[in-house]
């Protein structure tokens, strides 16, 4: 028996290959769009939950650039006009804005990718990479991009049953 599936595997030249029925094995699907409903809600998907949790990220890096900035500002303020420490916060100053630079730079670039895929920023993609679960579409940014017009939106969320806020 595995002579024959050797024999089988060596003269397939193709993607499929389809086993003798004595074997019994099923064919093994992974989706590329688990569904996280369970989790997360309804019509969530692995995407759309990896998507609202780097939302989130990255409301949490702004607030604590924001802090850090801040913080620099009181100690300019605490300083007392001393050259070398207010050259100190300067430098402190600039490295937070190169790390805020580089902190928005890949959420940036992502979203430029997105909007040219048609999906959007990385801020509309909880909504997009979401189930829709008709016959005709399976997940929600398949029914946006076959609407047409400025009300797509409403459209894709009448077709996939959800409400617009």
């Amino acid at each position: 028996m595995l002579k024959s599936v050797l024999i089988l595997l060596l003269q397939t030249s193709s993607t499929t290959i389809d086993l003798p029925d004595e074997f019994r094995i099923k064919p093994i699907r992974i989706p590329t769009f688990i569904d996280f409903s369970t989790i997360v809600g309804s019509s969530a998907t692995v995407f759309s939950f990896l998507s609202f949790v780097g939302i989130l990220a990255t409301v949490g890096i702004t607030v604590f650039w924001i802090g850090k900035a801040v913080q620099l500002g009181i100690l300019g303020m605490q300083s007392g006009g001393k050259q070398d420490k207010i050259q100190e916060i300067m430098k402190s100053l600039r490295n937070v804005f190169t790390g805020v630079f580089m902190t928005f730079l890949f959420p940036v670039i992502l979203s430029i990718i997105g909007i040219f895929a048609g999906v959007g920023t990385v801020f509309d993609w909880p909504r997009m990479f979401r189930s829709c679960g008709t016959d005709t579409y399976d997940y929600y940014f398949q029914a946006y991009l076959d609407q047409e017009g400025s009300d797509a939106t409403a459209q894709a969320d009448a077709i996939c049953g959800y409400t617009t806020p």
